[in-house]
């Protein structure tokens, strides 16, 4: 396991599942507030790959954060891997609505409206996020390895877009 905290101090540091979880329940039980102490958890849940205990306590945090976009991408990501792309794409885009300037999110959207059966409409919101940044490879990469996982997990519609997505990626640059 990797532990990464909110502030990435202990970021790709190799732990073993016992000392993720007794880290963030010790961040979580520190002096914060209710709503960092959801974070953490959900955090620690979704490192151990507990996707409903994450989506639980991701979901108490946007209840007592709900202007924060961070809460709904951490949403929206829980629920792509989960497979639950309609409970996805309303969290990506409440995340896009908070915060329309982050890129991070209109990919999110893009993901989920893939994993809905939607393509067309997957290109536009990866077309977005294309506008939003300076291309680097480090977007590619997320791109190409969030689309190898979906396609690793049996979703059948993410083949093609990650075919969509190697054809275009130069005109995607381009966007920019």
């Amino acid at each position: 396991f990797y532990l990464v905290d909110q502030t990435g101090t202990l970021a790709l540091r190799e732990c073993p599942r016992s000392v993720v979880v007794d880290i963030h329940e010790l961040a979580a039980g520190a002096d914060v507030g209710d709503a960092e102490r959801h974070w953490h958890r959900g955090t620690a849940h979704e490192q151990l790959g507990e996707l409903g205990r994450a989506r639980k306590e991701y979901r108490a945090y946007t209840e007592l954060r709900p202007e924060d976009a961070g809460g709904f991408g951490k949403l929206a990501i829980v629920d792509i891997q989960a497979g639950r792309p309609r409970a996805a794409l309303a969290s990506a885009e409440r995340a896009v609505e908070l915060e329309p300037e982050k890129s991070l999110w209109s990919l999110y959207v893009g993901h989920a409206r893939l994993l809905a059966g939607d393509p067309t409409a997957a290109h536009a919101a990866y077309e977005q996020a294309s506008r939003l940044i300076k291309w680097e490879s480090q977007l590619e990469d997320v791109v190409e390895r969030d689309l190898s996982n979906f396609v690793e997990r049996g979703w059948a519609a993410a083949e093609p877009e990650r075919q969509w997505f190697r054809d275009h990626r130069d005109g995607l640059a381009a966007l920019q």
